[in-house]
């Protein structure tokens, strides 16, 4: 049975679809060469700045090259270490870091970047002995830091992660800055973390962290998953009124915030679409109905409008809205997703269109425009939206940033 997907603007209690028409292809407005690296590099984001720019991080092994200039820590090897990079909206790279030592893994696990340019990143340690990005060694075997603007350290904070084979890594899925200067972290807990100053998460639960100001914890939401049950998620988004929102799907049962959700025996999985304080208190909460699969890309508007990206089967029931889509799957997720289009490979990017985000648009881009080998994005500015991607295939060591206007 063919899988399907769809978009979800939400003003919090409504849902709709929109379809996508197929648009002419567009020249781009330039592509430019970023990065260069030994081996192809691990490009794990790619998030928007203020004035236009993006932040970009990933993991590379041996040197690299990040706009004309060469990076590399102690000897060549294989072992990987972390680069962060700021470019502005021309894809001119205003500074960039790498972050490592030699004979251990260390590697990246997310970034976010606030309204201020300030960059959030949760980074792995392998030997555990920790990690300098510019405040000094901070213990561990992961950290939380902050950066300012111009890449500066303003704070680092440990994360002590009990590692196991089968659970080798933090689980973190995505983070976002808050209006009060936090952070609100989501994920599933592969391993047993407890975070700067706090408490612990669980292997084998979800949860929702929020850090203050100073990288301290605040608050955590435990997601627990009931036998038998599977979840993915959550991904997590702010407004502008400082509400918290997640998003997640689930099958069987699950709990949270004092709440538990199961899905009738005639629906795969459902999506719950939830909204918390910025204190962690649970306001409301809506389920999305299915059989639905919520795969995250949560945008927010700062009215407190949502729209998400979901997988169903052939159609799926969200309140009384009957959705489905004609754009047969095949999908692999990037900060966009690709669909398979009757004879052509589509990319299509959402996002919100209007400034209260009532509405959402699918932007398609057909094979052969340069948006198409894009593996990420960065947000709308000035109608014009940031792409970048591996130059020709996806292991070239090559990769660019073209810029296009919507």
């Amino acid at each position: 049975m063919a899988r399907k997907w769809t978009s979800l603007a939400l003003p919090f209690l409504f849902a709709s679809s929109v379809a996508a028409a197929d648009p002419p292809q567009r020249p781009p407005d330039w592509t430019r060469l970023v990065f260069h690296a030994d081996v192809a590099p691990v490009l794990r984001g790619f998030s928007s700045e203020p004035a236009g720019g993006a932040a970009l991080y990933g993991d590379y092994s041996g040197s690299i090259v990040i706009g004309g200039n060469t990076y590399q820590i102690g000897q060549p090897g294989n072992d990987p270490d972390i680069f962060l990079a700021a470019i502005d909206g021309e894809a001119q790279v205003r500074w960039a870091k790498v972050f490592g030592k030699d004979g251990s893994e260390e590697r990246s696990v997310a970034m976010t970047t606030d309204a201020y340019g300030d960059i959030y990143l949760i980074a792995s340690i392998e030997d555990r002995s920790g990690l300098d990005v510019g405040c000094g060694l901070t213990p561990g075997p992961a950290l939380v830091a902050k950066l300012d603007s111009d890449g500066h350290c303003r704070w680092s904070r440990a994360i002590d992660i009990r590692k196991t084979a089968a659970a080798p890594s933090i689980g973190v899925g995505r983070m976002v800055a808050d209006p009060a200067g936090g952070l609100i972290v989501g994920g599933f807990g592969a391993g047993d973390a407890t975070w700067p100053n706090g408490k612990t998460t669980v292997a084998g639960h979800g949860f929702i962290v929020r850090l203050d100001e100073n990288g301290s914890f605040d608050w955590l939401v435990d997601i627990v998953p009931q036998s038998p049950a599977s979840f993915s998620g959550p991904d997590v988004g702010v407004d502008g009124l400082a509400h918290v929102y997640a998003a997640l799907s689930f099958a069987g049962s699950v709990s949270f915030s004092g709440q538990t959700f199961t899905t009738p025996p005639s629906s795969f999985s459902e999506g719950i679409l939830a909204r918390f304080k910025l204190n962690g208190a649970l306001e409301t909460t809506k389920v999305l109905g299915g059989p639905l699969t919520v795969i995250g890309n949560l945008a927010v508007a700062p009215d407190g409008a949502v729209a998400l990206l979901a997988e169903f089967r052939e159609s799926a029931q969200i309140d009384s809205v009957t959705v489905s889509d004609e754009l047969d799957s095949d999908i692999s997720m990037g900060s966009f997703f690709r669909v398979l289009h009757p004879g052509d490979l589509w990319f299509v990017a959402a996002r919100l269109a209007s400034a209260n985000g009532a509405v959402l648009t699918l932007d398609p881009f057909p094979t052969g425009d340069p948006a198409s080998t894009a593996l990420w994005m960065a947000l709308p500015h000035n109608d014009r939206m940031l792409f970048i991607g591996p130059n020709g295939a996806f292991t070239s060591p090559d990769w660019v940033v073209t810029r296009l206007q919507l």
